[in-house]
């Protein structure tokens, strides 16, 4: 049995400690040497109650718990308002939580504002969600023309991380919310919704 620790001093950040770990487990693993990590306190905050809030607000969204998640994901934002994946975070359960509200919008202008130092993935992300934001604002304005446009952009960009990365759930579900809210006549929301399943059930 191989094994990889990590150890550092109780009150000491514990982010560095995932690291080295995900670098060593992946050594042992004979993983490709094109794999590369990012360094999780660099990507994330360097305030570890951030991080904490930032850790339960993540988990709490998982879980469905819209109020906890928004709650812990502002918290976190306030201790370190240049924390980029906590403004996304935020802006996906305020977007879940009351559809074209404002704050999803602030956060996300602050998400982008922020992102130079995610890795491209995160990134990407970031930016097809706020595409998707904005086709749902357009259609709550009724303006078609441009939430299509939108919706045909962040389509996009959701296949161009999964072409990246088949395994990202994230991704396929951005995807599947994107031609889920694709519709017209009723050939072309047929079409639609059945590539929204795909994406979801993948």
């Amino acid at each position: 049995i191989d094994e990889a620790r990590a150890a550092a001093a109780r009150d000491a950040d514990p982010r560095t400690l995932f690291d080295a770990l995900a670098r060593d487990l992946l050594n042992l693993a004979n993983a490709p040497a094109s794999v590369t990590l990012g360094r999780l306190a660099e990507t994330t905050t360097s305030n570890v109650e951030a991080y904490r809030d930032y850790r339960d607000g993540v988990r709490a969204l998982n879980r469905w718990q819209l109020g906890r998640a928004d709650s812990l994901l502002a918290r976190a934002t306030a201790l370190d308002s240049t924390f980029a994946l906590a403004h996304y975070k935020r802006a996906l359960t305020r977007g879940w939580r009351d559809p074209g509200d404002s704050v999803q919008y602030v956060a996300l202008d602050a998400a982008m504002r922020h992102a130079g130092r995610l890795p491209e993935r995160e990134r990407a992300l970031l930016d097809a969600y706020r595409t998707l934001a904005r086709a749902f604002d357009a259609q709550r304005h009724t303006d078609t023309t441009a939430s299509r446009t939108r919706l045909a952009e962040a389509q996009r960009k959701y296949e161009a991380i999964v072409a990246r990365d088949s395994g990202d759930a994230e991704a396929w579900y951005g995807l599947g919310d994107a031609y889920r809210h694709d519709q017209g006549d009723p050939q072309r929301t047929a079409l639609s919704w059945t590539r929204a399943l795909r994406a979801f059930n993948r």
